[in-house]
């Protein structure tokens, strides 16, 4: 049975180690390194409140990652102390909102991210409304950032790929959920993108919907689009449906004052 804990808060921190094995040829933290680290605190903070990924599956709850949007101030960088910081915010018809920032130990805003979560039955793989929880999670949406909610990630009209790509899903691609894991759709992106381009840039802005679940075995292909300078959208199809969508600017890399 669920339950909250009696101290239960809307915020929760922790600091962290920055590892090599999470960062690029540039020594700074992956896109797929920082989902991951969200993805961890999110539900450290959902332990923290009384209730692990397994109790909730024993009520037949899982949550999964309906939406993300990120913006890179400075890429983390290899073995930096950063410290994390999360809270829940107000929920949005059946998504329930989640802001995330990594800091320097200077103090400097790195990293902020808006996500968007669904509350799914995983036995029928039903949406659950907010309202299924038998009781109500702490919020604070006093640092709710429309900027971030508002991000596009719209296919451009008449305009032709500049790369496509071909993923099978494999076993190590999976997580608890039996379906392609969130992080993993981060590293198809940055795969997808012109090489030479990463080498000069980093990422600055990313968002990403995650339409439909991919399972073992399933076929994504990808198409790239270039919309400016820096700014490519993403599309994932598993034939004629949507899979995810995607858009990421690359900027100039800025250096630790």
């Amino acid at each position: 049975m669920l339950q909250l804990h009696p101290n239960a808060s809307a915020h929760y921190e922790k600091q962290i180690v920055i590892p090599d094995y999470q960062c690029d040829i540039h020594g700074e933290m992956k896109l797929s390194g920082v989902l991951k680290q969200i993805q961890r605190i999110s539900n450290q903070h959902f332990e923290e409140m009384g209730f692990s990924y397994r109790d909730l599956w024993e009520a037949q709850i899982v949550i999964l990652l309906a939406r993300m949007a990120l913006r890179c101030h400075r890429s983390p960088r290899n073995e930096e102390r950063v410290k994390m910081k999360t809270n829940p915010q107000m929920s949005k018809g059946a998504q329930l909102l989640r802001r995330i920032e990594f800091w320097s130990q200077e103090g400097e805003l790195l990293v902020e991210a808006q996500s968007s979560w669904l509350m799914v039955n995983p036995i029928t793989r039903k949406i659950l409304r907010p309202s299924a929880f038998p009781f109500e999670i702490p919020t604070d949406s006093s640092n709710y950032d429309s900027s971030l909610d508002e991000m596009k990630t719209k296919r451009p009209k008449d305009l032709a790929a500049a790369a496509q790509g071909v993923k099978v899903v494999q076993y190590s691609d999976l997580d608890c959920n039996r379906h392609l894991n969130n992080t993993v759709y981060a590293d198809m992106v940055c795969d997808l993108l012109p090489y030479e381009e990463m080498e000069e840039k980093r990422w600055r802005e990313f968002a990403i919907y995650y339409r439909k679940e991919a399972v073992i075995g399933d076929t994504i292909s990808l198409e790239l689009f270039r919309q400016g300078e820096g700014r490519y959208f993403i599309q994932g199809q598993k034939g004629e449906t949507s899979c995810f969508e995607a858009s990421i600017l690359l900027g100039e890399p800025k250096e630790i004052v």
